[in-house]
């Protein structure tokens, strides 16, 4: 995971890959590294965290919340707001 502040409230995760041949543990080892990352994240004070790149199956990173944006110009990447106040972050 390779991940760096945006801006004041923004977290942008570079790239996220995991490499498992526990298919059965795959889901959860990538629950607990989100969470780890959204724990560090409101830690410093961030409110959110963009998702780059990723071999990860979409359904897994929906589970917990985070959203797939598809921009025609922009590409696609996950979002998630960790803060309810500050869900105006990306409008």
């Amino acid at each position: 995971m390779a991940c760096k502040p945006v801006n004041r409230h923004v977290w942008a995760v570079h790239e996220v890959a995991l490499r498992s041949k526990l298919s059965s543990e795959r889901d959860r080892l990538v629950d607990v590294g989100m969470e780890a990352l959204e724990a560090a994240c409101l830690a410093k004070g961030n409110c959110a965290i963009v998702v780059l790149r990723t071999n990860i199956a979409p359904a897994v990173l929906k589970r917990p919340g985070y959203v797939l944006i598809i921009e025609r110009s922009g590409g696609a990447w996950f979002q998630k707001h960790l803060s309810p106040e500050r869900a105006d972050l990306f409008h």
